[in-house]
C-alpha cells in the first residue's frame, strides 16, 4: 500500500523523524527524572503540553521539543538558587552621646533597604503580610526564621518541603551566649502569596516544651496550654487581669504551638551548620507542621490601619514615620 507517493513504512518513518524513541518506565519515576515533587511533574507536562499514551505500549514518543522542555525543566529543579534573597537591615540601633556625655539611644531607618522591598512591582500596590519573631536575644529566632525561608522557597507547597539532607540557612545566626543579630533585619525578596479574608491572630510559640504527657507538641496542646495560662481569676494582681484583656481586646482569636527542645546538636556543638538530620526527630516532625500552620491562608491576614488593608508604598510611609524621632 502506497501512502503520499511512498509505502506505508517510508510515511511512517517520515512522520515519526521528529521524535524520539524512550523507553516506557513507570510514569511516577519518569516525573522524578526531572523534579523530586510529583505535583510538580504534573505541572511540567501540562506546560510542555505531553499527555503519555496507554500503559500496554512499550515505548512513548515524545517531541524533540518537548524533550528539550523536560530536560530543562530537570536542570532548574536540580540546581542551586542561585538568586536567592538575603537579609538586608532596616532598623539600626544608634548610640549617641552629647556634649555632657550622656549616651542616648535610638533607632535609624535604613530607607535604601526598605524601600527596595516595599516599592517591588508585586508589592508597591497589594496588601503586605509582615511575618516576623520577636522576643529576648538568644533564643533561635534567627534559626527558627530558615525554616519559614525553606517552606516560602519549596514550590508547590504539597511538596516534603524538608528533608533531613537539607541546611537551614538565610538569617545570620550561631551557637554561643553573645548577641548575633541587631536591630530589624528583613529578607530581600518577596512572597507572594493568596489569603482568605479573616481575623487577625496571635499565636505564642513556646519553644523547649518539655511536658508533652500534660499537653502534647502542636497546635492542639498549645490552644489549650494558652487557654489555660490567658483565663482570668479572682486571685490575679489587677495588672495581670488587664493585659490578658488588652490581649482578647487586640486579638480576638488568640492560640499556642508548643515546640519540643532542638536537640543539643543546636546547642552545644560549635561547629553545628544547620544540617536538618543533627536535630532531633521531635522538633523536625512538629516544625514540619508549624510552619505551614502559619503560613496557611488562613493565617495570612494583611496588616490594617483605620480598617484598611496596608501596602507595601502605605507601610514605607508608616515605618518612615514611626522611626523619624524614635529615641529612648
Amino acid at each position: 500500500m502506497r501512502m503520499g507517493g511512498g509505502t506505508k513504512q517510508q510515511h511512517e518513518q517520515r512522520q515519526h523523524s521528529d521524535y524520539v524513541e524512550e523507553p516506557r518506565i513507570n510514569l511516577v519515576e519518569r516525573r522524578r527524572q526531572f523534579t523530586s515533587c510529583p505535583s510538580a511533574a504534573a505541572e511540567a507536562d501540562t506546560i510542555i503540553g505531553y499527555k503519555p499514551p496507554p500503559l500496554t505500549l512499550s515505548y512513548v514518543l515524545i517531541n524533540k521539543e518537548e524533550l528539550v522542555a523536560m530536560r530543562r525543566l530537570k536542570e532548574m529543579a536540580s540546581s542551586d538558587v542561585s538568586n536567592r534573597g538575603e537579609p538586608l537591615q532596616i532598623i539600626r540601633i544608634t548610640s549617641k552621646e552629647n556634649d555632657d556625655g550622656e549616651i542616648t539611644h535610638g533607632l535609624e531607618l535604613v530607607d535604601e533597604n526598605l524601600e527596595k522591598i516595599m516599592l517591588h512591582p508585586e508589592v508597591k500596590e497589594n496588601p503586605v503580610v509582615i511575618i516576623s519573631i520577636t522576643g529576648a536575644f538568644r533564643k533561635g529566632k534567627s534559626f527558627l526564621l530558615g525554616f519559614f525561608l525553606k517552606f516560602l522557597e519549596t514550590q508547590p507547597e504539597e511538596c516534603d518541603w524538608l528533608s533531613e539532607d537539607d541546611k537551614i540557612e538565610g538569617f545570620e545566626w550561631r551557637g554561643g551566649s553573645d548577641r548575633v543579630t541587631s536591630g530589624i533585619l528583613i529578607w530581600s525578596e518577596p512572597f507572594i502569596r493568596e489569603n482568605k479574608f479573616g481575623e487577625k491572630k496571635f499565636i505564642f510559640l513556646i519553644r523547649d516544651w518539655s511536658f508533652p504527657y500534660e499537653n502534647a507538641y502542636g497546635k492542639d496542646g498549645g490552644n489549650a496550654y494558652i487557654r489555660k495560662k490567658l483565663k482570668i481569676k479572682k486571685s490575679q494582681h489587677n495588672e495581670q487581669k488587664n493585659i490578658r484583656r488588652n490581649l482578647e481586646k487586640c486579638f480576638p482569636n488568640i492560640g499556642g504551638f508548643l515546640l519540643p527542645y532542638p536537640g543539643k546538636a543546636i546547642v552545644t556543638n560549635q561547629a553545628y551548620n544547620g544540617l536538618v538530620k543533627e536535630l532531633d526527630g521531635d522538633f523536625v516532625e512538629n516544625v514540619k507542621l508549624l510552619i505551614p500552620y502559619i503560613l496557611s491562608k488562613e493565617m495570612l491576614v494583611a496588616r490594617q490601619i483605620n480598617n484598611t488593608d496596608v501596602t507595601g508604598q502605605y507601610l514605607l510611609k508608616y515605618v518612615k514615620v514611626g522611626t523619624k524621632y524614635r529615641t529612648y
